[in-house]
């Protein structure tokens, strides 16, 4: 089963380039640098429940 799920996920060369070139740019697609990252905030309300952003 874990040769035959290895073995239908192969990327195209297109893909690995794609992939290689975001490395050594040091740019994600969203602008950001590798270590930067997101402000996040997290809101506890009633019952539990909480909102993310």
């Amino acid at each position: 089963m874990e040769q035959r799920l290895a073995s239908t996920f192969r990327m195209t060369v297109n893909e690995k380039k794609f992939i290689e070139k975001a490395l050594l740019s040091d740019l994600r697609i969203d602008g950001r640098r590798p270590f930067d990252f997101r402000r996040i905030s997290i809101k506890f309300e009633k019952m539990g429940r909480q909102r993310c952003s």
